[in-house]
């Protein structure tokens, strides 16, 4: 054997090796690891800047980014558009003339011992690197599982999302346009029982008999004739009657739902899937009404009443939105650790265009998705509040409640209902339910269900 030659060969096949890895891994990783993921983010170049639902210019506006220097996280390139991810399957598009290369935001590392950084989103790619606990990466795009990101050194790669503190991208939340409203003068119950009675005055006779807790609607107050103030009140179930002053206390309805979480969800009004070119209307009345554009309005006004009484509201939309699954509704919900969940909906019928009513649906569980009985118990009386106090504020017929499995409620992990708040297809409730002020009413009545739901519970 020639020793000479054997000690040179020796590092010549380590340097051909070495060379050989780092070919296959700069291959490997820009094959696979960027598929559906663009490594790098973008600022938007002008002030009200559409964002389109499709890579057209002549597709629905999205949302409009108001700044420009915005940074927006691109998951995948259409010709001359971005996709851009904004939340639970919620995408836009933007024209890239109006965009620039921009800067990733900072993010730190959270699980001990610390997180792989892998060549691909795959849990068993080739790991990278592993970053120490805290150390500070900086997320360049991302979808529902992976981020890429970037290491202090440069390292390029993808971690888990479970293994970063959640970034907060700088694009907008998408909203539509809230409405105003005033809240109802309540009062509640103070003692044991106390009668409602048909004047102002224990002369009258007695209308019904309420109990301690029960929440009242000041309509008036008087002068009795025994000195005492009376109120002029309805109740939850549109009894109206008097009850002596010194038998009520003031109820605060501005702090009423302070630290409860209620996510609204309008149904429809969005695209199926991401071929779809045709909006989810929803039900359609006679005389052209959209489903989706009612449950909208209903919707906006509860949130307006909700947030006066102090209490978080997410929306799963706020207007007309790209594409959006049933399920991804439910997880918007999930997601944050929502008390309760309302699905606003019209209802409809085939056959019968006198049909109306309102009814009101929770989700009993079934063999393949089980529900505790704490759970169910709180779901039907959730649809029971819901149902009474909306039927007592817009006076439409009360059809109950029922246990249905509408994926929206199947897929929810809270007290959940999807409430049908009339019957599109009856010429007389499409006239109604097309009015701002009906709609208001029936925002207001779901409203009145929620305080009722959460003084029990």
């Amino acid at each position: 054997m020639d020793i000479k030659k054997e000690n040179v060969a020796r590092p010549v096949r380590w340097i051909a090796l070495a060379v050989f890895l780092s070919i296959s891994f700069t291959l490997f990783f820009s094959a696979s690891g960027l598929a559906g993921m663009i490594p790098f983010s973008v600022k938007t170049t002008k002030d009200e800047l559409n964002i389109r639902v499709k890579a057209d210019t002549f597709s629905d506006i999205l949302t409009v980014i108001e700044t420009a220097g915005t940074a927006l996280y691109p998951v995948e390139e259409n010709g001359n558009w971005y996709k851009i991810r904004f939340a639970n399957n919620l995408y836009g598009y933007v024209f890239k003339a109006y965009v620039e290369q921009g800067d990733a935001f900072p993010t730190k590392i959270s699980l001990f011992p610390g997180a792989a950084l892998r060549t691909s989103t795959n849990a068993d790619a080739q790991v990278h690197t592993i970053c120490s606990t805290g150390g500070q990466v900086s997320v360049m795009t991302y979808d529902d599982t992976w981020y890429y990101v970037t290491t202090y050194r440069g390292e390029k790669g993808y971690m888990l999302k479970s293994s970063l503190y959640e970034p907060t991208p700088a694009y907008p939340v998408i909203e539509g346009q809230d409405v105003e409203v005033e809240l109802d003068t309540l009062v509640k119950v103070t003692s044991a029982t106390a009668n409602i009675r048909s004047g102002p005055s224990t002369s009258y006779a007695k209308v019904i008999t309420v109990t301690a807790g029960t929440i009242l609607t000041v309509i008036s107050q008087t002068n009795g004739s025994d000195g005492y103030v009376w109120y002029k009140i309805s109740t939850s179930g549109g009894t109206e009657g008097y009850i002596r002053s010194d038998l009520v206390t003031a109820y605060s309805t501005e702090t009423a739902l302070a630290g409860k979480v209620v996510a609204i969800d309008p149904g429809h009004g969005c695209y199926k899937t991401d071929d779809a070119n045709t909006m989810d209307d929803g039900n359609v009345g006679p005389s052209g009404l959209l489903e989706k554009d009612v449950n909208l309005a209903v919707s906006l006004y509860l949130k307006a009443y909700l947030q006066a009484s102090g209490a978080t509201v997410v929306m799963t939309r706020s207007k007309d939105v790209g594409v959006m699954t049933l399920a991804s509704r439910a997880a918007t919900a999930n997601d944050a650790n929502a008390d309760i969940f309302i699905s606003v909906h019209c209802n409809a019928s085939i056959t019968d265009s006198k049909k109306n009513g309102v009814i009101t649906y929770y989700f009993g569980g079934n063999a393949a998705t089980p529900v505790s009985a704490t759970l169910l118990a709180k779901r039907k009386a959730l649809a029971a509040d819901v149902q009474n106090a909306l039927v007592a504020e817009n006076g439409s017929a009360n059809l109950g409640t029922g246990s249905d499995g509408f994926t929206v409620l199947v897929k929810s992990t809270m007290p959940s209902v999807l409430v049908e708040i009339g019957y599109i297809t009856n010429p007389e409730e499409e006239a109604l339910l097309a009015t701002a002020a009906y709609q208001q009413l029936c925002g207001k009545g779901i409203y009145k269900g929620v305080l009722k739901y959460f003084e029990t519970n």
